[in-house]
């Protein structure tokens, strides 16, 4: 699936005797699915016992900071708890938009980090002040 996955073929090489019988396949019988994004939940429906995928379904909800901070958002609203106050500050853009900007009024000397949608390893954040 549309990722590089050399790391897990080295180590499948470099383990024959325990992974004896183990190739590249495109077929849909396999052991092991090794997924660069997230797996669709249809793909989950119909797993064999005996394979295993490198995600669980609905991961992106914690991977993909706009999710998680909508979330526990959320969780906050629904049970009234301070339990949860276990991320910064977040607003979710242009969703948000005019809540961040009466924020940043209000607190006109706080740093904001900036996160691109669906960016990664730091590509693309920067710093509002």
């Amino acid at each position: 699936m549309k990722c590089d996955s050399n790391i897990i073929k080295i180590i499948l090489d470099q383990n024959r005797k325990i992974t004896i019988g183990f190739a590249k396949t495109e077929s849909h019988d396999w052991n092991i699915y090794w997924a660069g994004k997230y797996v669709k939940d249809h793909e989950f429906e119909n797993l064999k016992e005996f394979q295993k995928i490198n995600h669980f379904p609905k991961s992106e909800e914690l991977c993909h900071k706009d999710k998680l901070a909508a979330n526990i958002k959320k969780i906050r609203a629904n049970y009234n708890s301070n339990e949860f106050d276990i991320i910064p500050e977040t607003y979710i853009l242009p969703r948000e938009a005019s809540s961040l900007i009466a924020s940043m009024t209000k607190n006109p000397n706080q740093y904001w980090i900036m996160k691109p949608f669906s960016q990664s390893q730091g590509i693309g954040i920067f710093l509002v002040y």
